[in-house]
């Protein structure tokens, strides 16, 4: 799965990155801020639907 930063528009991973910048190092938002960025995407609806029949499909026509 993609990380939130992969799923974000690069300018608003740009505006964190340099909202980031601005802490010190030592500083838990600095931290908190990168963690945000590197977390994985939740599934969305699509991808769940699309897993689901998936699932389903396999056990209605493969599982004896």
């Amino acid at each position: 799965m993609p990380k939130v930063r992969d799923a974000m528009h690069r300018k608003m991973v740009n505006y964190y990155e340099r909202v980031r910048e601005e802490f010190t190092a030592r500083d838990e938002r600095r931290q908190w801020i990168e963690e945000a960025l590197q977390a994985r995407r939740h599934v969305g609806p699509a991808l769940h639907a699309a897993i689901s029949e998936a699932l389903a499909n396999f056990a209605l026509h493969f599982v004896p």
